[in-house]
Order: C-alpha cells, then structure tokens, then sequence
C-alpha cells in the first residue's frame, strides 16, 4: 500500500526540539583545549643523519601565518621482560608550512597504556596529532582551508581514520580519531589528508618521528601517559559526543534559520504545509517541465513525486567471509538488487542489514552509494542509494551533499542526502533513511 508522509505528518507541528547539552559542553571544553609541544631536538643526543641535517636547516615557528601543517606520526612497541607485558609509546612532530618555508612546531610523546601493542601505539600517535591540530586551531589566526595532512609508516591508522577499514579493537580511539577529524574539517573547510612514508627511506621527519617514539618506549626519555591525556579529553565516558561537534559546527556557521541553537539545545523549525510555501523555496522551474518527465504521469503541479523504497537485505553478501577486507566490495547480490530497482524506477533506496563494510561514498552501475559501516562483527549496516537518473535528470556526484555535512559523515544508522541546486537539476529534495 502506498505510503503518503505528509498525511502522517501533524500540521500542528511546528518545531523539533533536540536536548544535547551534554555533546554540547563537551564541544565547548574542547574548542578551549591547548596541547602544547613540550619536546624538542634538544630531548636526544643522537638523531639519523637526515635528521641531524633537518634540524640544523629549519628555524622554529614562532607565529608565521600557516599556510600547511604536516603531522608525522609513530609508534614503538616492545616486550619487557622485567614487567612481563608490552610497553608502548606514541610520537608525533609537526612542520608548520609558512611562506617563508617550513618551520619546525615542535615534538611530543607519550607513554601508552598496557598492553601497549603496535596497532594500540601507531593509533595513539594519530590521535596525538590530532588532538594537537585542534588545539593549533584552537590558539592560532589560521586562515580557512587551511591543509593538514598526516604523515606516518603505518597504513592502519589512515585507513581507519577515513573509514575504509574496519578496527577490530580499540575502536573507541579510532572513532575518536574520525569524529575529531571530521570536526577540523568542518572548521577549516578543507580536508584532512593521509599521507603514506615508506619506513626508514631517509624522511627526516619520519625518521625523527621513529627514533623519538623507540626512546620513550625504552625509557629514555620521561614523558606523560596517553591514558592521561585521554581522561582529560573524554572527561570520563563522553568521546562518544565528538560525533557531534561536525554538526554542531555546521550549525554554528550556518545561515540557515531553520535551525539554531538554544543555550544547549537544538530548535529545528519545520516548514509550513502548503503550495505557497513550496513555491517560494524557488526549487523548482514552475515554466517548464522537468527533462524526461511527461507533466501528468510523474509530476502533480509544480511537484514531481519519487519513487522510494526501503529494503531489509539480511545481507548483501554470501557466506560468512571473515577475511580482512571482506564485505567491502560491489557483491553480485547487490548487483541484482540494483537491477530490480532499476527496473521498477526506484529513485531513492534505503537498505538495511547490510552486512557491508564500506564507510564511505561509492558507485554502482545505476545508483550513488551512501554507506553506513557494519560492527565488527558483521551486523547491522545501512546504505542510502540515489539513482543516477532521479528526478528525471542526471545525477552526478558534485550534486550529492549530505544534509548539513560532507557525505563521509553518514553513520551506520542515518543516511540522509541533500540535492543542491544548481544550473541542472531543476528539483531539490531530502531523503532520509533511518
């Protein structure tokens, strides 16, 4: 039986109230955060040759305006046998890039919490970096879109940070590392990049980076413990609230009237019900008719109607593959659920149960992919699918934004997809699957 929202809808309705005072003192907390170098070249006596050289070429920053910051990243992890565990240490260094070259910003380090595994170490390194970009953010008249790009030997990380992989442990770090990436990259308007280095290749940033994380994990030098910096941050249990600081950011800067701020909470006001107010959002070209849309078989007025549909899959995938990097790819099976889409015209798909991995934006043969990641353990993921023929025009990926946000930040339980305006697409609409 169809189904027809706007009958379900309360015209009475006038404003939804979001209460997030919790996520929102935590996004003031941080927005005053400071994470200042406390190390220097100073720290150690011996450095790799490149290194040695670097240090003796580069001057140290002292408040050039930035144009490019590049964090470089490591972790170092061995068995002790006096304690009979893995010790750990994290290590970042940062290069300022001015218009009068690069300039050295400064090192920092830290002890890793036990077990301290690689994988536990080369996360906390990241994180440091993080953490301390938005605490040079946080203190420094940075012009907007400004790029910072992280530096590391290790793979993981990156590709946790910008969801293409998974983590199967320590995932409240990665997750932190991701909600606070897409945090700067709201505020700087630019994106945060990942920057791969090959091991011990002679990068003097990297080879520093290395040989700072080693002596810390030997005991070389004394530093503070991550565990520490973490309680101060997560303020106990709340770093799940990073995840909403990229929305609230968007709403600070926004002109969007409709929604706003009260002290702590969000008012999102709904639109008015009529054909008056839908005519003066100018979405639509009311003198002429929508390319491939015959005015009376799709279309009611000045509006042209969708076809959606939200399908529970069970999963896209066959079998029970538990291979790294299983369910992260263009199955067959949703090839075919793809073609029956096709077939009955389906503009906007929502999916569920995915089983996929994918945290991320992707293309198959008819529909743009919104993908909301899978757990670990293979359960629950949600996809968005928007047809490259919607609305009878050709939909291209520049005309896809989520509502408020990049598309990277759709979340395994909410996909939602605004269509801009723009010189080809006549129709705007908003699709949410939840």
């Amino acid at each position: 039986m169809p189904l027809t929202i706007d009958d379900k809808i309360s015209t009475s309705s006038q404003f939804i109230h979001i209460q997030c005072d919790t996520a929102f003192r935590a996004w003031q907390c941080l927005q005053g955060f400071t994470l200042p170098p406390f190390l220097d070249e100073k720290c150690l006596d011996e450095w790799h040759e490149t290194t040695h050289q670097a240090f003796q070429d580069i001057k140290h920053w002292e408040g050039d305006t930035p144009i490019g910051l590049r964090f470089y990243i490591d972790g170092s992890s061995h068995f002790d046998e006096d304690q009979n565990i893995r010790v750990g240490a994290a290590a970042t260094i940062l290069i300022v890039d001015t218009f009068r070259g690069e300039q050295f910003g400064g090192m920092q380090g830290r002890h890793v919490s036990l077990p301290a595994t690689s994988p536990l170490s080369e996360t906390w390194a990241l994180l440091q970096a993080v953490l301390w970009a938005i605490s040079f953010l946080n203190c420094s008249d940075c012009p907007a879109g400004l790029p910072i790009t992280f530096f590391g030997d290790a793979t993981g990380p990156g590709f946790f940070a910008q969801g293409q992989w998974v983590p199967k442990a320590h995932k409240t770090f990665v997750d932190g590392c991701r909600n606070l990436i897409l945090w700067i990259q709201q505020r700087t308007g630019a994106n945060c990049m990942w920057a791969h280095v090959k091991a011990h290749s002679g990068n003097p940033w990297n080879e520093a980076v290395d040989t700072l994380a080693k002596a810390i994990c030997m005991g070389q030098i004394q530093t503070p413990h991550c565990e520490d910096l973490w309680n101060e941050v997560a303020q106990g249990d709340q770093s799940w609230t990073w995840s909403w600081f990229w929305f609230f950011e968007q709403v600070r800067w926004s002109t969007d009237e409709a929604l706003q701020f009260c002290n702590t909470d969000l008012i999102m006001r709904l639109p008015p019900i009529g054909i008056n107010h839908a005519q003066s959002l100018r979405i639509c070209d009311f003198d002429k008719i929508c390319p491939d849309r015959d005015k009376g078989q799709d279309s009611d007025g000045s509006f042209a109607k969708l076809r959606v549909a939200s399908i529970n899959v069970l999963s896209l995938f066959a079998g029970t593959d538990d291979k790294i990097g299983a369910g992260n790819y263009v199955s067959a099976r949703m090839e075919a659920i793809s073609r029956q889409c096709s077939e009955k015209a389906i503009d906007v798909v929502g999916l569920q149960e995915t089983r996929h991995r994918a945290d991320r934006y992707f293309q198959i043969e008819e529909y743009h992919v919104l993908s909301g990641a899978a757990t670990t353990r293979r359960t629950g993921g949600t996809q968005c699918w928007v047809a490259k023929k919607a609305f009878g025009l050709q939909i291209k990926e520049e005309h896809l934004r989520t509502r408020v946000a990049t598309r990277s930040c759709v979340r395994a339980t909410d996909a939602c997809i605004h269509l801009r305006n723009s010189p080809q697409l006549h129709h705007a609409a908003q699709c949410t699957y939840c």
